[in-house]
């Protein structure tokens, strides 16, 4: 109400000021010292044109209060709509960087090292927990690495269970026939192997290392196969029959890259076999009663130091 009387007041004022103005208009017929010059039309005409830019351009009082009127409306209008959206605010620019789920203690820690790296000096040590006891029965079992040799399941074969030990341990072939008449029975699959092992200054570590035999070779599982690094190969193909590495035609002959394939020939019986003759295998050459060399070991030694060398040897 106050502001309505206010403005009303300062119309009435405004009134009387324009009112004043135009008492004091001047008149054409009371100029006389320029008509020489210029004429009273023109000099009117000015004159007329200068008052009324003159009331265009004046701000009064009344323009200044209105103005500062509606300015105030305005600000008041921003403040209260402010007010209403900060209450209304979930989260603020300092909050949104604040996490309270993760922390980064980790990726602390690796910063420290490598500042204390960076700077020369070791980092600290910080505790490992112990992890919880497993039980035996839960723990993984550590596969074996003692490697195995297939022989030929065959009665005809020079080396059978009953002479393999003194073939492959003792170097010494004997004869099937006599281990029959001696009443000896088939040896247990495991066999001791001896081998010499030169050293720097010459002197030489005798080892023993345990060597797996296998008649017939169907009884390993399938992560066993692994670890036939020896076949003795007796000739005819059917020995390989059921064995996991052989060609869509039953050829053996991704046996021989899988593992060292070797074939016995007795002095005695000169004649190589025509299906060995074709196959990548090592001939070793046997005299009965008498010592053998140890070629056997020394080529599958090279071979298990380029392709086995994880087995034990």
């Amino acid at each position: 109400v106050e502001n309505k009387k206010f403005v009303h007041l300062n119309k009435e004022r405004w009134a009387a000021h324009m009112e004043g103005h135009k008492e004091g208009i001047v008149q054409i017929g009371q100029i006389r010292s320029l008509s020489e010059a210029v004429s009273v039309e023109k000099i009117a005409a000015i004159k007329a044109k200068i008052m009324a830019k003159t009331r265009s351009t004046i701000k009064t009082a009344l323009d200044d209060h209105i103005t500062a009127l509606t300015q105030r409306s305005f600000v008041g209008a921003e403040v209260d709509v402010t007010r209403d959206i900060v209450s209304r605010e979930w989260r603020t620019r300092t909050t949104i960087l604040q996490s309270t789920g993760k922390t980064f203690k980790d990726i602390c820690a690796m910063l420290q090292s490598v500042e204390a790296r960076e700077e020369g000096r070791a980092p600290e040590q910080r505790p490992v927990p112990h992890a919880a006891p497993v039980a035996p029965t839960l723990r993984q079992k550590k596969g074996s690495r003692t490697p195995i040799i297939t022989i030929p399941a065959a009665t005809t074969s020079f080396i059978t269970r009953l002479n393999a030990k003194d073939l492959l341990q003792d170097l010494r072939f004997v004869p099937l026939d006599e281990k029959k008449k001696q009443g000896c029975q088939r040896e247990e699959e495991t066999i001791q192997t001896r081998k010499d092992p030169m050293q720097p200054r010459g002197t030489a570590l005798s080892l023993t290392v345990p060597c797996r035999v296998v008649d017939p070779p169907l009884t390993l599982r399938p992560q066993d196969w692994d670890r036939v690094v020896a076949v003795i190969v007796q000739g005819p193909a059917w020995q390989f029959k059921g064995w996991p590495w052989l060609l869509p035609h039953g050829s053996p002959v991704d046996v021989f890259v899988k593992s060292k394939a070797f074939h016995l020939q007795c002095d005695e019986v000169p004649l190589l076999d025509p299906t060995v003759q074709k196959w990548d295998i090592a001939v070793l050459e046997l005299s009965y009663g008498k010592r053998h060399s140890d070629s056997f070991w020394e080529t599958l030694g090279r071979y298990m130091v380029k392709h086995k060398s994880h087995l034990r040897f």
